[in-house]
């Protein structure tokens, strides 16, 4: 739509969505149309007409509700004031800076979005001339959402507003440089490594800077800082500091080394399998001999059928009655079918495979059958059957496990008994600490007591992460009066070792570990609590106790510390073997003997089978053992220590992680 002057009229004035932000924009944008088209020289009549013939249908049901006179003496900045006064109103100095102090970036906002975004909130704001500037700047540097910005900004001493909207503006754009060459590079290097297929890996001639390392058998500078293995114990021998495949002591019991890939064996004795099988993407090929010549077939554990392009095949011994369906259930054309003598190069040995011949060019394929009779895929069936069993075994059921007999909690009698009040609770969390006594009176846990008892403790309640309350009692006084058994705790140091030859491992949990063990009457008397609803005494070990984890790890250790391939620490169990087989019947073995002591374990923390796992702060794997990166990540973020408490805890993260350094 245009005027008479050929000029097009300001957007029509929404007061639907923003009316004040539409309203500003429509002013000014009806001011410079006014003065484009030189409208004041008209008369009244059709000012007030041009001005009314800009604004929608709902504004002007806004202005009918003004009873302004219909005759020509209305001037068109009384009716711009009316709007103004309609739709601002008087504007609210402390709620306008309000907004502007709480507008922070968003997460889609470019710097120059936020800049105009605050420049606007802060024309409402009445802010003198002489602060405007640095009351933007300071929005600016705490509202923009990247913090490495924000450190660069705050690094500025004489700071100013432009200055700020450069450093915001360069940084944005640097970002978005570097991550636009960071995706090309990655894209050219994916691309590299799916298309360059070579056949044996390219020599790299050392130099002085660069030279293979004899601790780890690779090439880089020499620092040890840059050796993989450092910090590492070796798998054969125990020692730190370097990889198993170029240790130099006599291994006392041989083993056969890891795979590669887990799930693929060969008969081959080659030391390495990498030059005729590749993993890229998910994908498993191998080179197999066809009339004499290599081929790269893929294996597909999918495929029903073998796969041959018609350039390969020698004869058709048939025609293919059944179709031909691809993964996207697209009809493939056959020729035929073919038999074909393939050889595998590596050991030496023929397979007779029937084909399906294609006419379209692709790569042969060797479907789940046929690689398996060839032993090119071991699909470990034995493992999906444990672990079937496992899932519905009863010691996963989540109920409470009860060790055989029950403890006895000596106390010093020369301690008085002490009676503690009740610990008041919050009254948000009533209803779901009555829900949770219940259910642990319910469970066998607790059981309440309406006769007098010499100790009464109070109450410790905490939040889970899954919403329901940990119950506890707080021990105080009641620690200082029992008697301690000085049983001798393991150290890492030991159980490490035992690890250290290992290739397979299964961590457990113990559902609830200290309640395992159950209390005689007297004990059970000792551990009474106040809470809203009367006093309760536990029936199994509770958690706290200054006795509880000397008692619990001692009895685990009589039950489970004697078994081969089975390391315990509180209550984490590791499994482990130096290859499948052995870890399997060692795995066996905890199995019965968890359901013959009616230890439960806890299903969701299960890690079974792996070759990798967390341990106390370190990584154990079938490579050694190496500090957790997660561990080391928490403690190099720990604050610096302020007082003897915050020092006391940096100096106990040392010991934990220095056996590996030392």
């Amino acid at each position: 739509m245009a005027t008479p002057s050929g000029i097009r009229p300001p957007p029509p004035l929404n007061l639907k969505e923003s009316p004040i932000e539409g309203w500003k924009l429509f002013k000014q944008s009806w001011e410079n149309y006014v003065v484009i088209t030189d409208i004041l020289k008209k008369d009244k009549k059709y000012q007030k007409a041009m001005f009314l013939h800009c604004i929608t249908p709902d504004a002007l049901k806004v202005y009918n509700t003004f009873n302004l006179a219909e005759d020509d003496t209305t001037e068109l900045q009384d009716i711009i004031a009316k709007f103004e006064n309609f739709i601002i109103g008087e504007t609210n100095e402390t709620y306008e800076r309000y907004k502007f102090n709480q507008r922070n970036q968003l997460s889609e906002e470019t710097t120059d979005q936020f800049i105009t975004a605050l420049k606007t909130l802060s024309s409402t704001c009445d802010f003198c001339d002489c602060m405007k500037e640095s009351l933007l700047r300071d929005r600016l540097v705490t509202g923009i959402r990247n913090p490495e910005t924000r450190k660069k900004l705050l690094e500025r001493r004489k700071l100013t507003l432009q200055d700020a909207i450069d450093i915001c503006r360069a940084t944005e754009s640097s970002a978005s440089q570097i991550k636009e060459m960071d995706h090309r590079q990655t894209s050219s290097d994916t691309i590299n490594k799916i298309v360059k297929q070579p056949s044996r890996p390219s020599k790299v001639h050392p130099t002085s800077a660069q030279a293979t390392c004899k601790f780890c058998g690779g090439q880089h500078q020499f620092l040890k800082l840059k050796c993989p293995p450092y910090g590492k114990v070796c798998s054969k021998c125990g020692g730190r500091n370097h990889f198993a495949k170029v240790c130099k002591k006599t291994q006392k019991k041989p083993h056969k080394a890891a795979p590669k890939v887990r799930n693929v064996e060969t008969d081959s004795d080659s030391e390495s399998s990498s030059d005729w099988m590749n993993s890229i993407k998910g994908t498993i090929n191998c080179n197999m001999l066809v009339k004499g010549k290599p081929v790269a077939f893929l294996i597909d554990s999918v495929a029903s059928v073998n796969l041959l392009p018609i350039k390969y095949a020698t004869h058709l011994v048939a025609s293919s009655t059944k179709p031909l369906r691809s993964y996207c259930d697209t009809i493939v054309d056959t020729k035929g079918i073919s038999r074909q003598v393939i050889k595998n190069p590596k050991t030496g040995k023929n397979y007779s495979v029937e084909f399906v011949v294609v006419d379209n060019v692709c790569q042969p394929v060797i479907g789940l059958k046929a690689a398996r009779q060839m032993k090119l895929l071991v699909i470990k069936e034995n493992n999906f059957e444990q672990v079937a069993s496992l899932a519905n075994s009863a010691i996963f059921n989540g109920e409470l496990g009860s060790l055989p007999g029950k403890q006895h909690l000596a106390v010093d009698s020369s301690v008085a008994p002490v009676i503690m009040p009740d610990r008041r609770v919050p009254i948000a969390m009533k209803a779901k600490l009555k829900t949770e006594l219940r259910d642990m009176v319910k469970r066998g846990i607790i059981t309440p007591v309406e006769e007098p008892t010499p100790w009464v403790s109070q109450l410790v309640v905490t939040p889970k992460p899954n919403g329901r309350l940990r119950v506890c009692q707080d021990p105080k006084y009641l620690n200082k009066a029992l008697q301690r058994e000085h049983y001798t705790m393991p150290i890492l140091d030991d159980i490490l070792h035992d690890l250290s030859s290992s290739k397979v491992f299964t961590k457990a949990d113990l559902q609830n570990g200290c309640w395992h063990e159950q209390l005689d009457e007297e004990s059970s008397r000792l551990t009474t609590f106040q809470t809203c609803l009367g006093r309760f005494r536990f029936l199994r070990l509770p958690f706290g106790l200054n006795v509880s984890a000397e008692i619990f790890e001692r009895k685990i250790r009589e039950l489970l510390g004697d078994m081969p391939g089975v390391v315990c620490m509180r209550d984490d169990i590791i499994i482990h073997g130096t290859n499948q087989q052995e870890h399997d019947e060692n795995l066996q073995k905890f199995m019965n003997k968890c359901s013959q002591f009616n230890i439960k374990l806890n299903k969701e923390k299960l890690e079974l089978s792996k070759d990798k796992i967390s341990f106390m702060g370190h990584i154990i794997s079938q490579n050694g053992i190496s500090t957790d990166p997660k561990k080391v990540e928490a403690i190099v973020r720990m604050p610096s220590p302020t007082i003897t408490k915050e020092v006391s805890i940096h100096h106990g993260n040392g010991p934990v992680l220095s056996t590996l350094h030392s």
